[in-house]
């Protein structure tokens, strides 16, 4: 973690990856924040922490990832259609 940006992660298997230009957890954001609490780093924990309070916890969920084409998806959220999506332009 710098200045509150995660730029790498460990492998299970001791794996070392650093200068990440991305890094996503495949988690739930308990999980994460979890996860993130031996990095030391109370930027990136209080803003987790800050997101969490915001969010009523559930017992239970479905996640659902879908690749579609986006092409005529709005590119802001709005009340209408929240931001509840990710766009990936380029795979590399």
């Amino acid at each position: 973690v710098e200045d509150g940006r995660a730029t790498g992660v460990v492998a299970n298997n001791g794996t070392v990856i650093i200068n990440a230009k991305h890094v996503i957890s495949n988690a739930d954001v308990w999980s994460t924040r979890k996860l993130i609490s031996n990095t030391g780093d109370s930027k990136l924990t209080k803003e987790f922490d800050d997101r969490l309070d915001k969010i009523e916890h559930c017992d239970s969920f479905l996640h659902l990832h879908l690749g579609i084409n986006g092409t005529d998806l709005p590119s802001t959220p709005t009340p209408t259609f929240p931001a509840q999506w990710a766009s990936l332009q380029n795979w590399t």
